[in-house]
């Protein structure tokens, strides 16, 4: 690359925000409370959308492993939820630049 010099790929780590923390450490009441206030429970959707949203970008719910056609490294990249709304790793990582290290990688997925 002329002139650039190349930024390691740095893995997002979505348990460590404070979102998910709340989301993870919360759902379970929120569900029961709204269950309780309204007779009825959230539609299933809604629940299905806050678990997956728990599962995204973590090792233990699957991953791809991929290799660095530019350095060589061999990366562990954790599957996407494709929720319907653009979660904060996905925006950022959208706007990463092609010139970023292992952003050339061959990948073989593993579940």
């Amino acid at each position: 690359m002329s002139g650039a010099a190349l930024r390691k790929y740095q893995q997002r780590r979505p348990e460590t925000t404070i979102l998910y923390r709340i989301v993870q450490e919360h759902l379970e009441s929120f569900l029961m409370h709204a269950h309780e206030r309204s007779g009825a429970r959230l539609p299933k959707y809604v629940e299905n959308e806050f678990r997956r949203y728990l599962e995204c970008g973590i090792h233990a719910h699957g991953f791809a492993r991929a290799l660095c056609e530019t350095c060589g490294d061999e990366l562990l990249l954790p599957f996407s939820c494709k929720l319907r709304a653009r979660t904060a790793s996905r925006t950022r990582r959208s706007r990463s630049s092609p010139s970023t290290c292992c952003s050339r990688a061959s990948s073989t997925s593993t579940r």
